[in-house]
């Protein structure tokens, strides 16, 4: 499975639907001798496994990839690089077209910034502040 998956990179085999059901569905669909008689279930669970722990698979623009080529590989390396993610197009939910790229925080900004909005929360009475909203705060800031 590790070889074919990495052949995808190379072009080999059309590529992946986004999701792992999508996925699991179209890989079972050609005849693969590794995952003849496996469940539908399974496969779904194989293509989890390949993108979470092991990291041969990965999401970019709605579609699974060889892990080379995602978006988690892309952050991967602009974060060991202590840079910003480029954006290209003003495709993807936060891409703007002309934006200046954010810069990078250290830890010291970042604890700053997220104790600001905390406190911010606290003085409107909130006890809490949904995760999905903490990236927008943050930016915002």
């Amino acid at each position: 499975a590790k070889t074919y998956f990495e052949g995808l990179e190379r072009g080999c085999g059309p590529a992946l639907p986004g999701g792992r059901y999508a996925s699991a569905r179209a890989l079972s669909m050609r005849d693969l001798a590794f995952f003849k008689g496996r469940s539908l279930g399974e496969v779904c669970h194989i293509i989890q496994l390949a993108i979470a722990p092991r990291r041969l698979l990965g999401y970019r623009n709605g579609t699974i990839v060889p892990y080379s080529l995602s978006t988690s590989m892309m952050k991967s390396r602009c974060a060991q690089q202590q840079r910003s993610v480029e954006k290209k197009g003003a495709s993807g939910d936060d891409a703007k077209a002309g934006a200046e790229p954010l810069p990078v925080a250290d830890l010291s900004a970042a604890r700053t910034c997220l104790r600001e909005i905390m406190q911010a929360a606290l003085s409107r009475g909130a006890e809490q502040i949904p995760l999905s909203n903490v990236k927008r705060l943050f930016r915002s800031q």
